[in-house]
């Protein structure tokens, strides 16, 4: 039922322009440090990528509603915003194989009732290949641009990306691999009928990964699932999936192939519990004098609360440390949550305590986050390596041999006397 509904492009009301460029042009590899800054851009959409036949693969952009500027500079005098969204797909295997791009316009009604906008672009494609995809989205209203960098794989003869996972009561795709209480789903495989699947099921008990300058760390085991139940696309028991963790469907039991939906709670990206909030402090110290993960909300909230006047010289000081380190909790998990939450993740552990690099160099599957010294600390280079995992296509481990020094004492030291390491105004 579902590929009824594969379109080209997809939006809920609009006018589309298209122009589309054959021009030669390499993989660019200059900084992008921009990509994980959300304050360079008033729109932060939500992207996910399907393979929905064996020649393409679809982008599903999520935008939300009130983060587009809307108005009355066009023909029709109606309230409007102007999206432009552009793509370049590049072979990865060679930065200067340009294979396609794609500039797309799109005009959007304000509705008051309506959340979010979605557009769906089908991306020329091909079996046994996998691609880098670089994306633009720009509120043209606003001329301001979300920019972003993808992976599409068709290497596999099943893999997370070749299943559509989409809103049963109103088709559309999941723009993310959340579970929600109150969002239903459902899921289909663009090419081979399923009627159950295999879901294994992992309890969101993951390590947080210790200081960079320590190179042996512990990684996490998935040789057992705590559950496996079957599940059936058509009925499906969303009680099942109630449960905070990593939800593995594959069609076989104890397979290797497969897709994942997560669910890390109601709020996430976000923290609201105190329990939740009081375990990123673990980078600070906290875990020293306090069991994280056997704490109650009363307690937490009343560690949570000391913890951060200890480190102000006063009650507006403490809020505006938390103010910063929260927002870097968010968007660590915004942007770096693989299977576990993005904050538990190395690249969320740096971005959390180091704040956002001066610059970000991708280089294939690598990622360098170049800090410049300060007076306040000497700056540092990390390199993070992209890692297959069957539960993620955003996994990265840091390369902890490749550090000499790595100005983790220092950043740490500011956030307990009081400071904020690396502050960008926010």
């Amino acid at each position: 039922m579902i590929k009824e509904l594969r379109l080209i492009i997809l939006l809920a009301s609009g006018i589309i322009l298209f122009s589309c460029s054959s021009q030669k042009q390499g993989l660019r590899y200059e900084n992008l440090d921009k990509i994980y800054d959300p304050y360079s851009s008033s729109i932060l959409p939500d992207i996910q990528i399907y393979n929905d036949s064996d020649s393409t693969s679809l982008v599903v952009i999520k935008l939300k509603s009130n983060e587009l500027l809307y108005n009355l500079a066009n023909e029709e005098h109606k309230l409007l915003s102007r999206i432009q969204v552009s793509y370049t797909l590049f072979d990865p295997s060679n930065k200067e194989a340009f294979i396609d791009s794609l500039s797309a316009n799109f005009r959007f009604a304000r509705n008051q009732d309506k959340e979010y906008h979605v557009i769906n672009l089908s991306i020329p494609t091909s079996l046994t290949k996998k691609y880098i995809i670089e994306i633009n989205i720009t509120d043209q209203n606003r001329r301001s641009s979300a920019h972003f960098i993808n992976q599409i794989n068709r290497i596999e003869k099943i893999n997370p990306q070749d299943f559509l996972v989409f809103n049963p009561l109103n088709n559309e795709y999941q723009s993310d691999n959340y579970i929600r209480k109150e969002r239903k789903f459902s899921f289909n495989h663009y090419k081979q009928p399923i009627d159950s699947m295999f879901v294994s099921y992992y309890k969101n008990i993951f390590f947080t990964p210790q200081a960079p300058f320590i190179v042996d760390t512990t990684k996490d085991d998935f040789s057992i699932a705590d559950t496996a139940f079957v599940c059936y696309p058509d009925s499906i028991d969303y009680s099942s999936f109630s449960n905070e963790g990593v939800y593995f469907f594959s069609t076989l039991l104890n397979a290797e192939n497969g897709f994942y939906l997560f669910n890390f709670g109601e709020d996430f990206p976000e923290y609201i519990k105190p329990t939740d909030l009081i375990k990123p402090l673990s980078y600070l110290g906290m875990s020293e004098t306090i069991d994280l993960d056997s704490i109650d909300e009363k307690t937490a909230k009343l560690e949570l609360d000391k913890f951060w006047l200890s480190k102000g010289s006063d009650i507006e000081r403490s809020r505006e440390l938390i103010k910063h380190f929260y927002s870097r909790v968010k968007f660590a998990n915004k942007y770096f949550t693989s299977y576990k939450s993005g904050w538990q993740t190395d690249r969320g552990m740096i971005y959390i305590v180091c704040g956002l690099p001066d610059f970000i160099i991708k280089s294939g599957s690598d990622e360098r986050w170049i800090f410049k010294p300060t007076d306040s600390w000497p700056g540092n280079e990390f390199v993070f390596e992209q890692v297959d995992h069957k539960f993620s296509t955003n996994h990265f481990v840091l390369n902890r041999n490749k550090q000499k020094s790595t100005g983790w004492d220092d950043a740490v030291k500011l956030w307990n006397s009081g400071e904020i390491s690396n502050y960008q105004n926010q």
